[in-house]
């Protein structure tokens, strides 16, 4: 099975739970900000994603940070399920999965617009509306 696939499965397993206590967004932010976390900080993602270092270990040290986070106890298990099952380096494709999921729920596409000529706000703006009466789905541009 592919990293991808199985990324999607914990992405849609949480926002089901997300949307049962109506947290989903606060959940995808609560990742996002955890995997940027990790990102910045190369030493504690070492700590947390390196086989090197035995399981329990790593499990201590994820079940300081989340206290630490004092993040929901849904995502905090969430993480903890993702490190017992040795899938925490998923994280980042399951975040980007995750958004992905809470844009079609909310009927949104995102646009990466490319133009030989930087755009004005106005123009922009009018792109922007375009493809919104093209799509029927609200726009957020990038």
């Amino acid at each position: 099975m592919t990293n991808r696939i199985l990324a999607k499965r914990y992405a849609k397993a949480l926002i089901i739970l997300g949307k049962e206590e109506d947290s989903y967004k606060e959940f995808g932010q609560v990742l996002s900000e955890f995997t940027e976390l990790l990102s910045a900080n190369e030493p504690l993602n070492d700590a947390l994603t390196n086989p090197i270092y035995p399981l329990k270990e790593r499990i201590q040290v994820l079940e300081k940070v989340v206290k630490l986070a004092d993040m929901p106890l849904i995502v905090s298990r969430f993480l903890l399920l993702l490190m017992e099952k040795r899938r925490l380096p998923l994280l980042e494709t399951i975040v980007e999965i995750y958004h992905i999921l809470i844009d079609e729920m909310e009927n949104i596409a995102r646009a990466h617009v490319k133009s030989a000529a930087e755009l004005s706000d106005d123009d922009a703006e009018a792109v922007r509306k375009v493809l919104e009466q093209i799509t029927g789905l609200e726009v957020k541009m990038e």
